[in-house]
């Protein structure tokens, strides 16, 4: 169903006629369509648009990028079109991943790439209320999100996870660790 590689700049990930790209540190640029993304459940679906957090990949649009630092880069894929998301906690919560698999025929595979994960993901107290608690663990008196898993219960599909934790891999570029504007792209196109 799918065929992975790393690269020098990351990792690729080829389904059926599609390329998912995930560019690390080392990438260098690369022109690509992406949005003013908002941590948003908004996805575009035709080229003239401008912001959002994610992508429907198909008849108007063949290749496009979401940037992230922490948050989830996720693709999920039917036959004929795929949606390529930025998803992060307020994605999650507004409800992205269910639009996805609502704009797509027959969602039937995913990928999540690169982002913070639980071993590094720490919120305060007060953050617990946006979630259930099956979505956190305890450890030495501080609480972890898990992004990941928090994503997995609204796919329900198979799903390829890119185990590498933004925060404490060095390779990857993380806002929680560095305090930078600068992101990791991934990108989406299709192939033929």
């Amino acid at each position: 169903m799918f065929s992975f590689k790393r690269t020098d700049h990351g990792f690729e990930v080829f389904v059926k006629n599609f390329a998912l790209k995930f560019f690390n540190k080392k990438a260098t640029n690369s022109t690509v369509y992406t949005l003013n993304q908002k941590h948003s459940n908004y996805i575009a679906t035709g080229p003239n648009e401008t912001e959002g957090d994610g992508f429907l990949i198909g008849a108007s649009i063949l290749k496009a990028g979401v940037w992230s630092a922490d948050c989830m880069p996720i693709a999920i894929f039917d036959n004929f079109q795929a949606c390529l998301l930025h998803v992060g906690w307020r994605g999650l919560k507004s409800g992205i991943i269910l639009e996805a698999l609502r704009l797509l025929k027959k969602p039937q595979f995913a990928v999540i790439g690169p982002s913070a994960r639980v071993c590094c993901y720490e919120v305060q107290e007060d953050f617990l209320e946006n979630f259930e608690s099956k979505f956190f663990s305890q450890k030495e008196g501080k609480i972890f999100f898990n992004l990941q898993r928090t994503a997995l219960s609204q796919l329900k599909i198979p799903t390829l996870e890119i185990s590498i934790c933004t925060i404490c891999n060095h390779a990857w570029h993380s806002f929680r660790r560095e305090k930078t504007k600068i992101n990791n792209l991934t990108t989406l196109e299709i192939t033929s």
